[in-house]
């Protein structure tokens, strides 16, 4: 069974179907590597230029801010909430102890689709409008890099000061960036990972990052073991 969704309003100078064509696009690069383990809820795709993009898995819409032709930005966007959308299949949102890696992960699909769709346009060589998509996504994954934070990721103990303040602010776009992208090798060796991924979506929230790698390793199958050792590697922490 595929995720189902319905694009609707008003997007500035660009028709419903042309973002639905795009958020199709989106869907069929990133959905099936979660192999069915997703929210399988239509959503509603709707645009608010005025608000960042969200994801509010009680209503089942997904908001996007990005308008108009700016395709690069409808790719970046909607593979986040998209990522969102399926880790909260099972509840409205993830416990705040765990939200910041909710965030990378969902930064991590948002660059991982771009990559692909990035590799997909350049191939387009008759096509304009593929090759201005390839270029602007080129673009805002390079400013993504540059503009990431590196922090000490050494989460062994409850005692790392940027652990804390992630927990407290979930929101650190560039260190969200920092974070995927250490994330970015694994998953781009083990890509079928994201299948397990929804388990943030499950565990209960007073789970913190060591406890919820420990049942990340046990309740997945084999095959992901050592992806997610590596993970834990990431962030020193022993499974």
């Amino acid at each position: 069974m595929n995720f189902h969704y319905i694009v609707s309003g008003s997007w500035g100078a660009v028709k419903p179907n042309s973002v639905q064509a795009m958020v199709y696009l989106v869907d069929k690069c990133f959905t099936p590597f979660f192999r069915g383990n997703i929210n399988h809820d239509t959503a509603i795709v709707l645009n608010n230029p005025y608000t960042d993009p969200w994801c509010d898995r009680t209503n089942r819409t997904i908001w996007l801010n990005a308008r108009s032709n700016n395709w690069h930005y409808y790719v970046f966007e909607f593979a986040h909430e998209l990522c969102h959308y399926h880790i909260r299949k099972d509840r409205d949102k993830v416990g705040q102890s765990l939200r910041w890696f909710e965030e990378s992960i969902c930064k991590l699909a948002a660059i991982v689709t771009m990559k692909t769709i990035r590799q997909y346009s350049i191939m387009q060589v008759d096509s304009a409008g593929w090759l201005k998509l390839g270029d602007d996504l080129f673009k805002l994954l390079e400013r993504e890099e540059q503009e990431a934070i590196p922090i000490n990721l050494d989460f062994s103990d409850y005692t790392s000061i940027e652990l804390q303040m992630l927990v407290d602010d979930a929101y650190q776009r560039e260190k969200n960036t920092f974070i995927a992208l250490q994330l970015l090798p694994i998953f781009e060796q083990q890509p079928y990972l994201w299948s397990t991924v929804p388990l943030l979506g499950r565990v209960p929230e007073w789970v913190a990052i060591d406890e919820f790698i420990r049942m990340w390793y046990r309740l997945s199958d084999p095959e992901f073991s050592d992806s997610i050792i590596e993970v834990s590697r990431v962030f020193n922490i022993a499974v």
